[in-house]
């Protein structure tokens, strides 16, 4: 049964998660229809677009990584993986074709996703309140509230794919930059319900 009181307790995307959306979709509407060149080697739109705002999505969570890093290796590791990425970012400018980087995108959501999915089964509470600050306060509740996450994430994902090939570029990058605050929405609505009947 609807209950508004699920409504009142729904909080808005926090910065680091709605600031990569807006800066992918400002960078898109920007460039879309110029002919870009980075260096003297002209690039994609979509490219552009997704860059920045991985990057900024990037900037919104390693330095929290980092600082709440156990040792030297849990560092290094976190470090080595953000280093792979901004690589793999870089190469994927090099393509022609705007599916290349789409599916570089995707394969990065699926990553992150199982990386996520990881680090909720042997990580510590720590862990998990680095990955989910929202419900850090409910401790025997924040493992629910992050599978939720891993699961609305991966859903996300498997959209992203299977819309890839049936929406326009200018579609597709509204899909996954305000659709993806829209799904933050709906898994923030779920995970309260489901907090909500776990105190019942």
């Amino acid at each position: 049964m609807f209950n508004f009181s699920t409504l009142q307790s729904i909080n808005p995307p926090p910065p680091r998660d709605l600031a990569p959306a807006l800066v992918t979709l400002g960078t898109w509407s920007f460039f879309a229809n110029l002919d870009p060149a980075l260096l003297g080697r002209g690039v994609l739109p979509i490219w552009i677009a997704m860059a920045a705002g991985s990057t900024v999505w990037i900037a919104g969570r390693v330095p929290d990584y980092y600082k709440r890093a156990h040792d030297r290796a849990h560092r290094a590791t976190i470090l080595g993986l953000t280093s792979l990425v901004l690589a793999i970012i870089v190469i994927a400018g090099l393509s022609a074709e705007a599916w290349i980087v789409q599916s570089v995108w995707i394969a990065g959501s699926i990553l992150y996703g199982v990386m996520f999915s990881c680090a909720v089964l042997m990580g510590e509470p720590d862990d998990h309140a680095m990955l989910c600050p929202r419900w850090a306060a409910a401790p025997e509740f924040i493992v629910s509230a992050l599978w939720v996450i891993a699961l609305r994430n991966a859903i996300f994902a498997l959209a992203a794919t299977v819309l890839m090939s049936r929406l326009t570029l200018t579609e597709w990058v509204v899909f996954v930059t305000l659709g993806k605050i829209g799904s933050y929405y709906v898994g923030e609505w779920v995970t309260v319900r489901l907090f909500f009947t776990t105190k019942a």
